[in-house]
């Protein structure tokens, strides 16, 4: 007997992407030798030439760019490809589909180094990290900083699902489903060391209030003993934090949460200076972590006294 379809709403994911691509019109092409698009005033691209190229200069009389990649069909001109691009912070997400090519790019310009990386993966699934730390996708993470990582991620078509901060503000584990196969992956992310940990895989998995997380794998072939795995997180519930002993010391009565971002902050900083090519959006991002410190040490100063 039918009842209902309540459950096929209950289990839609949401939008791939958690910002807006925007379209880049027409009026955004530069003409001469060389045509491009101006994205920004800051990145330049075209699909001209036998090429797709990135330049950092509005200058049509060379073709020469900070990254190229070449095109199916080299006949074509700026209005047979798509062009798409959203602004994240210091990164400029492009989404580009040549002409007569099926297949979409996905590539990320980062203004601190102005170097470009293609991650198609992009495409999947991507959402932006906390704090403004960069973004995730399917299989890695990439970096504000320019610092990005890449698993070898076997498994296609996994999508966000929700993401789980937990109570101590250190930790956010982001889970991202494959409905084909049912598959489950959890990445988690800290927000100090600004490193994903290596995913874990599952065809099921479920959180108990203390923290621990039970997962299991499906079987090829029936069998009598199915092996599960039990971990022990940091992603207790509100519930079960608040049942716990609350310190009365300094740093207890600022708050994880604000330590760890105070925290990050100083991580973030560590990991500009050691940057060897340093140029001046490298000082820029250092006086927008500086501001954030010091709005930080008055309100600590103002909450001890």
């Amino acid at each position: 007997e039918y009842i209902d379809n309540r459950g096929e709403r209950d289990i839609q994911l949401p939008s791939p992407q958690d910002f807006e691509w925007r379209p880049v019109a027409r009026e955004l092409i530069v003409e001469g030798r060389h045509p491009h698009l101006n994205i920004l005033d800051t990145i330049f691209v075209d699909t001209i030439g036998g090429d797709l190229t990135i330049k950092v200069e509005n200058n049509t009389a060379t073709g020469k760019g900070v990254y190229s990649d070449p095109v199916a069909d080299p006949n074509q001109s700026l209005d047979d490809a798509e062009f798409f691009f959203a602004e994240l912070g210091q990164l400029i997400l492009l989404k580009i589909r040549p002409y007569q090519e099926p297949q979409w790019r996905y590539l990320v310009f980062n203004r601190l180094n102005e170097s470009v990386v293609r991650i198609d993966a992009i495409g999947e699934s991507c959402v932006q990290l906390p704090d403004n730390h960069g973004i995730l996708f399917p299989g890695g993470f990439y970096l504000q900083t320019g610092d990005y990582k890449t698993f070898n991620e076997p498994n296609t078509g996994l999508r966000f699902k929700r993401a789980i901060k937990s109570p101590n503000g250190e930790d956010v584990l982001f889970l991202l489903y494959e409905p084909v196969n049912g598959l489950v992956a959890l990445y988690p992310y800290n927000l100090i060391e600004r490193q994903l940990r290596t995913p874990l895989y599952a065809h099921g998995c479920a959180r108990f209030e203390d923290g621990r997380m039970l997962m299991f794998q499906a079987e090829s072939e029936p069998t009598r003993v199915h092996p599960m795995q039990l971990w022990q997180t940091p992603f207790y519930s509100d519930v079960h934090a608040s049942q716990t002993q609350q310190s009365r010391t300094f740093f207890g009565r600022i708050g994880n949460a604000d330590l760890v971002r105070g925290i990050s902050d100083l991580f973030g900083v560590c990991q500009l200076i050691r940057k060897p090519d340093a140029q001046a959006t490298h000082y820029h991002e250092l006086c927008k972590y500086a501001g954030r410190l010091f709005d930080q040490y008055h309100w600590i100063g103002a909450t001890e006294m």
